[in-house]
Parts: C-alpha cells; structure tokens; sequence
C-alpha cells in the first residue's frame, strides 16, 4: 500500500476476538466481500495472543488478509499483538509520560521504543491513529480539541520513529465531523510535506453513525481527500454490520482512489435563477418538483408571479440510471469539494431513477454533514466492535425513532468506553456502552447516570431531553 498502488480497503471485526472461530468466519467473509485489511479488537494479552490461532486458522484456509490489532490503552497488549500482527494500531493518547520532569518525546520514547524495537524484529507495521475524541490531557492543554491538536499528537510519534529509525508506519486523524476530518488530513499532509516525510494514510470518518447519514458523511470525507490524492487506505465505518461497509468503500476506492484521480460528475453545470427573498441561512435545495425535502421547485418558481425577487447561482447535478445507494455515494463525494471550499447559494439534483424526494432528502444529508444547514438532530454512532457492550446497532435505531421530530441537537450513541466519553463532549446528549447490557447516560460531556439497563436506555434518554427543555419537535 502507498504510493502508487491502489487504494486498499478495510473493516473490522465485530466479534469477540477470543471467540477465534466466529472470528475467522467473519474475516473469511470480510475479504470474499472485497475487504483488503482486517482490524481486529485487541483488548489485553489473551485478545493479542488469540491473533496466532486465528492467522494460523486462516492460513489454513488459504486466506491470506493482512490482520491489524487495534489496541487501547496498555502498550503491553500491543507488544505481544505485534508478535503475531501485520499491523499494530495505536493511540497516541495511551503512550504520553506523565512524569514532569520528562520533556515531550522523551515520555513517548521511553514508552513506544519497546514496541518499535519488536516491530523491527518481526516486521510490523505500526499505525499511528488520533481519534479526536481520545487526546491526550498534555494536548488538550496546550492546543485544544482541534485538528491542530490532533495533528501535533501524530506529529510527535512520527518525530519519535524517526529518530528511532522506524519508518514502517501509517498515520491517521480521524473525527465524526466531516470538515474538521478534512481540515486535519489536510493539516497533516503539510506537516509532512514540510518535513520532507511521506507516509500512508488511512481515511476515515469516525462513529459516522448508520443508514444514509454514515454513507454519505464517509463519502463527503473520503471522496474530498481521495479526489485530491490524499490517502492509501480507507475504511467506511458504519453502526452496521462490517459486510455493510464494504460496498461504500468498494465504490470510493474505484472511483476516486489515487490511481483514477478524476472527478465523475456526469453532468454540472451553475444556473442563476430568481427565488422569493428569504432569511435561509446556507444553500437552498431546488428540486424540479415540488417536494418536502427542498426549499423551491423549478415548477413552483415558473408557475408564480413573485413580486421580491433575488438572483442566486445553483450547481446542478444530473446523473443517469444510478440506485439510490450509489446516487448517495456519488453525489457526497462530488459535492465535497463544492462544499468545503466554496460558499455556493443553492443546489440541484436529478437522476433517471430516483424521485425529487429521494434526491432532496440525500442534499439535505449532505449539507448538514458539512455544516451548511440543519435540518435534523445529528447521530454519531461508533462502528461496532468486539468492545461493544450493548446492542448498538438496535438501540441507534430506536434512538432515532423516538427523536426522529427533533432539530438541531447532537446525540451520541457508543458501544464502549474507549471514543465514547470523548465523543461525549462535543454532543448533547448520549450514552455509552459502559459494562454487558447497561449504559451510561450523557449531557454536555458529563454522567448523569450510570449503570441503565440497556432495554431502559431509550426512555432514560428521551426523558432527560425533555426535562431539560431540549425537546423541541419539527415544524410541521
């Protein structure tokens, strides 16, 4: 991976990664699916010494998948996993020295050498991955939760492998907020470039959460840096099942990878046309027919005689024969660019296969994903893992049922403890998964209560939001 070679694709396991049998099928079925690189949980020493059994399981069968470790919190589990591993992933966060009288990369050296000397060794890859919700308090302190913080955390290790002598690493920033993931990777490509080092990139947008609102937040994310040649790997993560992934990521690594380097709209062209004077603030939706999801239709706007009028330029977007699925794949990553670095003042799109709706409700995704409207209570949703204790994908469903009226707020379901109260900061409201079957209960970043059983999770949620006036239901 890297360079010139293809864009790679990878998922992760949801199993328990002890349970090596239910394990091994999943992989087996990851990679007939198109999954190029497999992580698997790696939570202690027993987790890190089942990656033998399973490899050698695998091996067997004559699956040949490189399998990344994915380690939290005990640089000893990453030690042993890198025995057995193709890839350690890392969390800075889990490596800094609290000792004062240790400078900076003196801490993270004495606590990452030993791992590095065993990757030497046995010829691992280390992965360095900044989640935004996991920086360390030394970071916080001096930058903040920002994508300079996140950048600077990556920075420092790489300093630290090179000094070492280490350069078998991939580095990654990863966040639920589609332009801070942007601007980080983009950060991180000219910190690197500054120091004249070059290394992989995986990409990825973090607890995207599910259904069209993880697709379409992956695609705005992934499909801006792959169109710009920036990233080697890519994983999609959604609150689904790892299988359900694959097709995304699939589409955003043959269309957009480095080795196409094209933008695939089929056909864009800006029209003016006069709307009604109004106070929306952000990119109207125009759709040919009138539809709830748009704020103006080319039929109503012909149809009418409007006295006020104002002059707005609106990028259409048509496309032919495309499902749904791929419609909203295609139509994020094209629109990303747009989005992220122009104030456009509205937008349109049409397909031979899908309705106005269906086509109005996709921009509306979009444009909340990239902070130009709201039109919904965001979701941020951690994939699911081997770490997950409660039914997440089951209970985001649910979750969202009961709220689906409310606007403007941010709601965050996570399955464990490792993102969860990090991403517990920036929403609302949320709960994490906290022990088998019970969650812990969130507002604004703080324990309201502990220890619910998850079949009560849902009511406890609602009724928080309500008691705190938060509860404000959809204009009708």
């Amino acid at each position: 991976m890297g360079g010139d070679y293809p864009v790679r694709i990878q998922s992760m396991t949801n199993t328990k990664t002890s349970d090596i049998n239910s394990t091994v099928d999943q992989i087996v079925e990851l990679v007939k699916s198109g999954c190029e690189i497999v992580r698997v949980t790696t939570q202690n020493i027993s987790d890190a010494k089942c990656l033998k059994d399973i490899r050698h399981e695998l091996e067997k069968l004559n699956i040949l998948v490189p399998i990344v470790a994915d380690v939290h919190f005990n640089p000893k589990v990453a030690e042993v996993a890198a025995l057995y591993a193709d890839k350690v992933r890392i969390n800075p966060g889990n490596y800094y020295s609290s000792k004062v009288n240790e400078t900076n990369l003196d801490g993270i050296s004495r606590n990452l050498l030993p791992l590095i000397n065993i990757c030497k060794k046995n010829n691992t890859i280390i992965r360095i991955g900044v989640n935004h919700g996991s920086l360390s308090d030394r970071v916080l302190q001096e930058y903040g939760d920002t994508p300079l913080g996140m950048v600077q955390s990556l920075m420092e290790f790489v300093e630290v492998c090179s000094i070492h002598d280490f350069h078998n690493i991939v580095l990654s920033v990863k966040t639920s907020s589609v332009p801070i993931m942007i601007e980080s990777n983009l950060l991180l490509v000219d910190r690197l470039r500054a120091k004249g080092v070059f290394y992989p990139l995986h990409l990825g947008v973090t607890e995207a959460g599910g259904d069209d609102e993880g697709r379409i937040k992956s695609a705005l994310g992934i499909g801006y840096l792959l169109s710009k040649g920036i990233g080697d790997t890519i994983r999609v993560s959604l609150a689904e099942s790892p299988i359900m992934e694959l097709p995304t990521a699939r589409y955003l690594a043959s269309n957009y990878g480095i080795s196409t380097g094209n933008n695939f709209i089929e056909k864009q062209h800006i029209e003016k046309i006069a709307i009604p004077a109004n106070e929306i603030n952000g990119p109207i939706i125009v759709s040919n027919k009138t539809s709830k999801h748009s704020d103006y239709s080319y039929e109503s706007l012909k149809s009418k005689k409007i006295p006020e009028l104002k002059i707005m330029e609106i990028v259409k977007l048509e496309y032919n024969n495309m499902d749904y699925n791929t419609l909203m794949v295609r139509t994020s990553a094209d629109l990303s660019s747009m989005l992220y670095n122009n104030n456009i003042d509205g937008v349109s799109l049409s397909n031979t296969l899908t309705n106005d709706g269906q086509n109005s409700k996709i921009l509306q995704v979009i444009l909340q994903a990239m902070g130009k409207r709201i039109f919904n209570s965001e979701y941020i949703a951690c994939p699911t893992c081997g770490r997950t204790n409660v039914d997440l994908v089951k209970l985001l469903r649910k979750i969202k049922q009961h709220t689906d009226s409310l606007v403007g707020l941010k709601i965050a379901v996570m399955g464990c403890i490792v993102n969860g109260p990090g991403e517990m900061l920036g929403a609302d409201y949320g709960i994490v998964g906290s022990s088998k079957g019970h969650i812990n209960l969130y507002k604004k970043g703080k324990i309201v209560e502990k220890r619910i059983p998850e079949n009560e999770a849902v009511k406890a949620l609602t009724t928080l939001i309500k008691l705190s006036g938060d509860w404000k239901d959809k204009l009708s």
